[in-house]
């Protein structure tokens, strides 16, 4: 009973191992093909949070600014949730 046991358990490890090593090689390829066909932007954009090139804050920024004022605004008059 014992060896039956191991033995199921060592096909489980084993497929699970088999999918896994698949999976990343396929996940390489998909990397790869993507990297090699979708071209890039002419201009990339900056990160969310970072600051554009001309020095202003970007719409987000602004958006989270925003937000963080009312909601102070709100838990100093008791009203915040």
């Amino acid at each position: 009973m014992l060896k039956d046991a191991t033995i199921v358990m060592m096909l489980g490890m084993g497929t699970v191992f088999l999918v896994l090593v698949s999976l990343l090689g396929l996940m390489t390829l998909g990397g790869r093909l993507a990297h090699r066909y979708i071209k890039p932007d002419a201009k990339p954009q900056p990160p969310a949070g970072q600051p554009a090139a001309d020095g202003a804050a970007s719409p987000d920024v602004a958006v989270a600014i925003a937000a963080v004022w009312e909601r102070n605004g709100r838990q100093e008059k008791g009203t915040g949730a």
